[in-house]
Protein backbone atom coordinates (compact mmCIF):
# COMPACT_ATOMS: atom_id res chain seq x y z
CA UNK A 1 0.00 0.00 0.00
CA UNK A 2 1.25 3.45 -1.19
CA UNK A 3 -1.46 5.69 1.20
CA UNK A 4 -2.83 5.56 4.58
CA UNK A 5 -6.72 4.80 4.61
CA UNK A 6 -8.39 6.91 7.47
CA UNK A 7 -11.90 5.09 6.41
CA UNK A 8 -13.18 2.24 7.66
CA UNK A 9 -12.36 -0.36 4.65
CA UNK A 10 -15.76 -1.71 2.52
CA UNK A 11 -15.84 -4.31 -0.58
CA UNK A 12 -17.10 -2.79 -3.33
CA UNK A 13 -19.92 -2.97 -5.17
CA UNK A 14 -20.83 -1.99 -8.90
CA UNK A 15 -24.52 -0.22 -9.03
CA UNK A 16 -25.90 -0.22 -12.08
CA UNK A 17 -27.39 3.79 -11.23
CA UNK A 18 -25.33 5.84 -9.87
CA UNK A 19 -25.15 10.05 -8.50
CA UNK A 20 -22.27 10.07 -9.86
CA UNK A 21 -22.01 13.12 -12.83
CA UNK A 22 -18.02 12.96 -13.47
CA UNK A 23 -15.41 11.07 -13.05
CA UNK A 24 -12.14 12.99 -14.39
CA UNK A 25 -8.46 11.83 -13.90
CA UNK A 26 -5.35 14.07 -14.19
CA UNK A 27 -1.55 13.81 -14.74
CA UNK A 28 0.09 16.95 -14.65
CA UNK A 29 3.93 17.25 -15.63
CA UNK A 30 7.07 19.20 -16.79
CA UNK A 31 7.76 19.37 -20.43
CA UNK A 32 10.52 20.78 -22.71
CA UNK A 33 9.23 20.60 -26.12
CA UNK A 34 8.72 23.21 -28.26
CA UNK A 35 5.62 23.92 -29.54
CA UNK A 36 6.40 22.54 -33.34
CA UNK A 37 8.00 19.21 -31.09
CA UNK A 38 4.90 18.74 -29.66
CA UNK A 39 2.70 18.76 -32.45
CA UNK A 40 5.11 17.23 -34.76
CA UNK A 41 4.78 14.14 -32.09
CA UNK A 42 0.79 14.72 -31.25
CA UNK A 43 0.27 14.25 -34.82
CA UNK A 44 1.23 10.73 -35.27
CA UNK A 45 0.13 9.70 -31.29
CA UNK A 46 -3.75 11.25 -32.65
CA UNK A 47 -3.28 8.99 -35.54
CA UNK A 48 -2.43 5.59 -33.75
CA UNK A 49 -4.27 5.82 -30.55
CA UNK A 50 -7.91 7.87 -32.20
CA UNK A 51 -7.39 7.64 -35.59
CA UNK A 52 -7.32 11.23 -35.57
CA UNK A 53 -5.93 12.81 -38.76
CA UNK A 54 -4.48 16.31 -37.68
CA UNK A 55 -2.88 17.82 -41.13
CA UNK A 56 -2.14 21.44 -39.79
CA UNK A 57 -0.34 22.77 -36.96
CA UNK A 58 -2.83 25.24 -34.99
CA UNK A 59 -2.16 28.85 -36.13
CA UNK A 60 -1.88 30.17 -32.34
CA UNK A 61 0.61 26.59 -31.44
CA UNK A 62 -1.16 26.73 -27.73
CA UNK A 63 -0.48 23.14 -27.54
CA UNK A 64 -3.95 22.31 -26.49
CA UNK A 65 -5.88 19.38 -27.92
CA UNK A 66 -9.50 18.35 -27.00
CA UNK A 67 -10.98 14.83 -27.70
CA UNK A 68 -14.42 14.63 -26.88
CA UNK A 69 -17.34 11.49 -27.44
CA UNK A 70 -20.80 12.55 -27.44
CA UNK A 71 -21.86 8.78 -27.15
CA UNK A 72 -19.94 7.79 -24.37
CA UNK A 73 -19.46 11.34 -22.62
CA UNK A 74 -15.77 11.31 -22.49
CA UNK A 75 -13.06 13.96 -23.35
CA UNK A 76 -9.68 13.70 -23.44
CA UNK A 77 -7.57 16.49 -23.10
CA UNK A 78 -4.03 16.89 -24.10
CA UNK A 79 -1.60 19.67 -23.31
CA UNK A 80 2.60 20.32 -23.05
CA UNK A 81 2.01 19.81 -19.37
CA UNK A 82 -1.35 17.89 -18.63
CA UNK A 83 -3.31 15.00 -19.76
CA UNK A 84 -6.76 14.40 -18.40
CA UNK A 85 -9.49 12.20 -19.11
CA UNK A 86 -13.51 13.24 -17.80
CA UNK A 87 -16.08 10.26 -17.89
CA UNK A 88 -19.85 10.85 -17.41
CA UNK A 89 -22.12 8.01 -16.29
CA UNK A 90 -22.65 6.92 -20.02
CA UNK A 91 -18.75 6.28 -20.03
CA UNK A 92 -18.45 4.73 -17.02
CA UNK A 93 -19.04 1.41 -15.06
CA UNK A 94 -16.61 1.06 -12.33
CA UNK A 95 -12.96 2.12 -11.78
CA UNK A 96 -12.01 -1.34 -12.53
CA UNK A 97 -13.65 -2.18 -15.59
CA UNK A 98 -13.89 1.75 -16.94
CA UNK A 99 -10.64 3.49 -16.57
CA UNK A 100 -7.20 1.25 -17.74
CA UNK A 101 -7.84 1.85 -21.30
CA UNK A 102 -7.94 5.45 -20.30
CA UNK A 103 -4.77 4.89 -18.51
CA UNK A 104 -3.29 3.41 -21.39
CA UNK A 105 -4.34 6.15 -23.43
CA UNK A 106 -2.54 8.77 -21.06
CA UNK A 107 0.19 6.85 -20.67
CA UNK A 108 0.96 6.49 -24.99
CA UNK A 109 0.90 9.93 -24.50
CA UNK A 110 3.38 10.96 -21.90
CA UNK A 111 5.59 8.38 -24.06
CA UNK A 112 5.22 9.34 -27.38
CA UNK A 113 4.55 12.73 -27.26
CA UNK A 114 6.27 14.08 -24.02
CA UNK A 115 8.74 11.46 -23.14
CA UNK A 116 11.40 13.21 -21.08
CA UNK A 117 8.59 14.37 -18.87
CA UNK A 118 8.19 14.24 -15.24
CA UNK A 119 5.32 13.69 -13.87
CA UNK A 120 4.57 15.28 -10.30
CA UNK A 121 0.92 15.21 -9.88
CA UNK A 122 -1.80 12.68 -10.07
CA UNK A 123 -5.17 13.22 -9.14
CA UNK A 124 -8.45 11.51 -9.58
CA UNK A 125 -11.83 13.42 -9.07
CA UNK A 126 -15.61 12.35 -8.66
CA UNK A 127 -18.66 14.94 -8.37
CA UNK A 128 -22.15 13.14 -7.18
CA UNK A 129 -25.36 15.32 -7.89
CA UNK A 130 -28.60 14.08 -5.39
CA UNK A 131 -31.33 15.90 -7.13
CA UNK A 132 -34.55 17.11 -5.57
CA UNK A 133 -37.19 18.90 -6.81
CA UNK A 134 -39.21 20.44 -5.05
CA UNK A 135 -40.46 24.25 -4.81
CA UNK A 136 -39.02 26.02 -2.54
CA UNK A 137 -41.17 27.14 -0.34
CA UNK A 138 -41.60 23.20 0.68
CA UNK A 139 -38.26 22.69 1.17
CA UNK A 140 -36.79 22.09 3.99
CA UNK A 141 -32.60 22.01 3.31
CA UNK A 142 -31.62 20.34 6.44
CA UNK A 143 -34.01 17.60 6.13
CA UNK A 144 -32.57 16.55 2.96
CA UNK A 145 -28.46 17.29 4.16
CA UNK A 146 -29.30 14.70 6.78
CA UNK A 147 -31.43 12.49 4.40
CA UNK A 148 -28.24 12.00 2.08
CA UNK A 149 -25.44 12.33 4.58
CA UNK A 150 -24.90 11.16 8.07
CA UNK A 151 -25.51 13.22 10.37
CA UNK A 152 -22.25 14.29 12.07
CA UNK A 153 -21.26 15.55 8.76
CA UNK A 154 -23.73 18.20 8.01
CA UNK A 155 -25.02 19.23 11.81
CA UNK A 156 -23.34 22.58 11.39
CA UNK A 157 -24.90 23.15 8.27
CA UNK A 158 -27.48 25.66 7.84
CA UNK A 159 -28.93 28.27 5.44
CA UNK A 160 -32.76 29.35 4.98
CA UNK A 161 -32.95 29.41 1.27
CA UNK A 162 -35.85 32.23 -0.02
CA UNK A 163 -37.74 31.92 -3.28
CA UNK A 164 -35.17 33.43 -6.38
CA UNK A 165 -31.73 32.82 -4.43
CA UNK A 166 -29.89 31.09 -6.68
CA UNK A 167 -27.17 30.04 -3.86
CA UNK A 168 -24.46 27.34 -3.92
CA UNK A 169 -23.18 26.67 -0.02
CA UNK A 170 -20.27 24.16 0.74
CA UNK A 171 -17.99 22.69 3.21
CA UNK A 172 -14.71 20.92 2.77
CA UNK A 173 -12.66 18.74 4.53
CA UNK A 174 -9.08 18.03 3.20
CA UNK A 175 -7.45 14.86 4.55
CA UNK A 176 -3.77 13.44 4.69
CA UNK A 177 -3.50 9.98 3.27
CA UNK A 178 0.31 9.99 3.90
CA UNK A 179 3.51 9.78 1.37
CA UNK A 180 2.37 13.21 -0.31
CA UNK A 181 -1.31 12.69 -1.06
CA UNK A 182 -4.39 13.98 0.31
CA UNK A 183 -8.12 13.65 -0.19
CA UNK A 184 -10.56 16.80 -0.23
CA UNK A 185 -14.03 16.25 0.82
CA UNK A 186 -16.60 18.60 -0.42
CA UNK A 187 -20.59 18.67 0.86
CA UNK A 188 -22.89 21.25 0.37
CA UNK A 189 -25.98 22.37 -2.14
CA UNK A 190 -26.62 24.11 -4.74
CA UNK A 191 -30.06 25.86 -5.91
CA UNK A 192 -30.81 25.45 -9.83
CA UNK A 193 -34.11 27.76 -9.79
CA UNK A 194 -36.92 27.89 -7.85
CA UNK A 195 -38.20 23.98 -8.22
CA UNK A 196 -34.56 22.12 -8.23
CA UNK A 197 -32.09 22.00 -5.60
CA UNK A 198 -29.09 19.91 -6.02
CA UNK A 199 -26.91 18.54 -2.70
CA UNK A 200 -23.54 17.66 -4.00
CA UNK A 201 -20.73 15.47 -2.49
CA UNK A 202 -17.41 15.94 -4.42
CA UNK A 203 -14.18 14.14 -3.59
CA UNK A 204 -11.10 14.75 -5.11
CA UNK A 205 -7.86 12.91 -4.57
CA UNK A 206 -4.30 13.94 -4.86
CA UNK A 207 -0.81 12.73 -4.77
CA UNK A 208 2.53 14.83 -5.62
CA UNK A 209 5.68 13.44 -4.52
CA UNK A 210 8.60 15.10 -4.69
CA UNK A 211 10.79 12.43 -6.83
CA UNK A 212 8.15 12.65 -8.84
CA UNK A 213 5.63 9.39 -10.32
CA UNK A 214 6.96 6.34 -12.08
CA UNK A 215 4.58 6.21 -15.17
CA UNK A 216 4.68 2.64 -15.07
CA UNK A 217 2.33 2.60 -11.88
CA UNK A 218 -0.04 5.28 -12.60
CA UNK A 219 -2.97 3.36 -13.08
CA UNK A 220 -1.65 1.37 -9.81
CA UNK A 221 -1.47 4.37 -7.60
CA UNK A 222 -4.69 5.70 -9.42
CA UNK A 223 -6.96 2.48 -8.39
CA UNK A 224 -5.39 2.56 -4.68
CA UNK A 225 -6.40 6.30 -4.32
CA UNK A 226 -10.48 5.20 -5.96
CA UNK A 227 -10.76 2.37 -3.26
CA UNK A 228 -9.29 5.15 -0.74
CA UNK A 229 -12.51 7.57 -2.05
CA UNK A 230 -14.82 4.91 -2.08
CA UNK A 231 -14.45 3.98 1.45
CA UNK A 232 -14.76 7.82 1.79
CA UNK A 233 -18.04 8.00 -0.11
CA UNK A 234 -19.59 5.35 1.95
CA UNK A 235 -17.91 6.07 5.28
CA UNK A 236 -20.02 10.24 4.90
CA UNK A 237 -23.43 9.19 3.06
CA UNK A 238 -26.43 8.17 4.96
CA UNK A 239 -27.88 4.74 4.53
CA UNK A 240 -30.48 6.24 2.88
CA UNK A 241 -28.54 6.84 -0.14
CA UNK A 242 -27.00 2.97 -0.08
CA UNK A 243 -30.58 1.78 0.22
CA UNK A 244 -31.22 3.57 -3.09
CA UNK A 245 -28.09 2.28 -4.81
CA UNK A 246 -29.17 -1.16 -4.15
CA UNK A 247 -32.81 -0.51 -4.83
CA UNK A 248 -31.62 0.14 -8.35
CA UNK A 249 -29.71 -3.17 -8.52
CA UNK A 250 -32.50 -4.99 -7.41
CA UNK A 251 -31.34 -5.59 -3.91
Amino acid sequence: MNFSNPYPHTNHEVYQHTFLQTIAAEVRFTSVYTPDEYWQKFKKFGKEVFNLSITETPLDKDQYAELSSEKTETTYSFKNDAASVVLGPKGYKSFGDSMPVHFLAIKTFLKDVVPSAKIYTLSIEKKNRFPFHITLKNFDIKEALNYVFKTEHVKDMEYQIENGQLVKVTKEAKVDLGNHANILLTIGFQVIDDASVNVLFDLKSSYSPPEGINMKILYNLAAELNDIMYDAFKYVVSENIINVLKKCNGQ
